[in-house]
């Protein structure tokens, strides 16, 4: 049985009481950054992502109930799980969500020349990065035709608005990833896979649209 169809089952055992799970993402670690490069400041980076609806669909994210037990600390860690709870994975170690972001930036970036540097220590004229993150989320849809054959998909997206102000003035870009591979259950490293392809989408769909916005 698939793990959301089985947590499903747990609530309605369990009540709501919600559970945590953290999963680790390695690909926001795995950055050799660079100590000489092109300076770069990512200043404020914001959590924008909309949890009344998954990005592929208008059903809700989270229910209501396991929405409010998350809170503002929970909802900043949130990275994937199923509407009907009562299970939900967050990233590890306390991180937020606008963590694992700045590292994803700030890996992409050193790949194409850069080095993210502090606003203090800036030079003067350094382009600047503000972030919305419009999607970092992961899940694993029901497909009936899919389930017969055992070939389900655990899916990821991770999107962002990022504002790039420099010398000649700002501009907007929406840079986004998705990611998703073949899985028979839900697991941690199964979500860790996924995030690690949309994660690689994001840093090449970055680096396609960086040098037209500097």
């Amino acid at each position: 049985m698939r793990i959301w169809m089985a947590l499903a089952a747990m609530l309605a055992l369990s009540g709501c009481s919600l559970t945590l799970k953290p999963v680790e993402l390695d690909r926001a670690k795995q950055g050799q950054l660079v100590s000489a490069g092109k300076p770069i400041v990512i200043e404020e980076i914001k959590d924008a992502r909309d949890f009344s609806k998954l990005p592929d669909s208008s059903t809700a994210r989270i229910d209501s109930d396991y929405l409010k037990q998350l809170g503002e600390a929970g909802r900043a860690r949130v990275i994937a799980g199923s509407p009907h709870g009562p299970v939900m994975l967050v990233a590890a170690h306390e991180r937020t969500v606008m963590d694992e972001t700045r590292d994803l930036l700030a890996d992409a970036l050193s790949e194409r020349g850069y080095r993210v540097v502090s606003a203090a220590d800036a030079p003067a004229g350094t382009p600047r990065m503000s972030v919305q993150v419009k999607e970092f989320w992961c899940y694993m849809p029901f497909n009936f035709g899919r389930a017969l054959t055992w070939t389900q998909q655990m899916k990821a997206w991770v999107e962002a608005d990022i504002t790039i102000t420099g010398q000649e003035g700002g501009r907007t870009i929406h840079v986004k990833g998705y990611g998703a591979h073949i899985v028979q259950t839900g697991t941690e490293r199964n979500i860790a896979q996924a995030y690690d392809l949309a994660m690689t989408d994001f840093s090449k769909d970055l680096g396609s649209k960086l040098f037209t916005s500097m």
